[in-house]
């Protein structure tokens, strides 16, 4: 008869350790949510949560060496406060120059020199619509807002004499724009068979791109400063006023 086996040895399985959480790491903690909550509301951007994190988990976890922390902040900062925000909007006329600022820190499309001094011409709705040229996609700067008829009056003075082209919504979703009435956008000279006069045209004027213009809007007058005629890498600076309403749109594209 045998003799009976031996027991193995129980092999336990060892959890990691977890981080020891201090009072530092506490108010670390605090100074991310502060930092992130600021950055959200004033500029509608989730990178001001996700880079103080990933610097308080560099910097107040792990056991790695100061060399490797510092290039991990490195990456971390470049990547995530490097570069310009793809996209901003925002309905409130307030944040609007904390916003300005924040995108003149980068190269990429800012607010135009042309824009006018419209702070102080705002009396109702406002709207700031903001899109990042990243590779082949052309980004736009553009701003909305409700005035009256002096505020009108003020836009068009300046800038009517200033345009390139001046023509009706309408008329610019109908396409009869190219009929002849400019030289340089005239269909029938073979030289112009190119030419494509496209700019930003934000949510209010979107449908004028494809004929479903409403008819309250079609009067509305559009002012081209700058355009290349380029459809495949657009750049145009244009004003459309409606006069009805007392509204005045700000666009640059590219």
């Amino acid at each position: 008869m045998s003799a009976p086996r031996e027991g193995r040895p129980k092999r336990f399985i060892r959890l990691p350790e977890l981080p020891k959480i201090t009072k530092r790491h506490i108010i670390a903690f605090a100074v991310c949510v502060v930092l992130g909550v600021f950055g959200y509301v004033l500029f509608g951007v989730v990178r001001f949560f996700v880079v103080p994190f990933l610097l308080l988990c560099i910097w107040g976890f792990g056991k790695r060496k100061l060399p490797s922390n510092v290039f991990l902040t490195c990456l971390v900062v470049i990547f995530g406060l490097g570069t310009a925000p793809v996209y901003m909007y925002s309905n409130s006329l307030w944040k609007y120059p904390f916003q300005r600022i924040y995108i003149g820190c980068y190269r990429n499309i800012r607010e135009p020199e042309w824009f006018p001094d419209f702070y102080d011409d705002v009396k109702g709705e406002f709207e700031f619509d903001y899109s990042a040229s990243v590779m082949q996609g052309t980004g736009h700067y553009s701003v909305f807002y409700e005035t009256d008829a002096d505020g009108i009056k003020r836009v068009r003075d300046e800038f009517e004499g200033k345009a390139q082209y001046v023509f009706t919504v309408g008329e610019f979703s109908n396409g009869s724009i190219y009929d002849g009435r400019f030289s340089e956008l005239d269909k029938e000279k073979e030289e112009n068979i190119n030419a494509s006069l496209t700019f930003y045209l934000g949510s209010r004027y979107s449908d004028a791109s494809y004929g479903k213009l409403t008819d309250d809007l079609k009067n509305d007058i559009v002012f081209i400063l700058s355009s290349n005629l380029d459809f495949n890498h657009p750049k145009a600076s244009a004003i459309v006023i409606d006069t009805d309403n007392n509204t005045v749109f700000l666009s640059q594209l590219g």
